[in-house]
């Protein structure tokens, strides 16, 4: 939710659930290192995956 109290700055307001996935979320995409393993991984997967036939028809 946001609010602008006072009509001056805007605040923010998150459950404490919601920080902390975001907090989370800026440490792992900050991690270049971990961002280039996830990277990495996300292309062995689609490679593996490229070759199984497609059975949602």
């Amino acid at each position: 939710m946001v609010t602008t109290p006072g009509g001056k700055n805007n605040v923010v307001v998150l459950s404490v659930p919601e920080y902390d996935s975001l907090i989370e979320t800026l440490k792992i995409t900050s991690n270049t290192s971990l961002m280039a393993k996830i990277r990495r991984s996300e292309q062995q997967f689609l490679a593996a995956n490229s070759n199984e036939p497609n059975t949602n028809h």
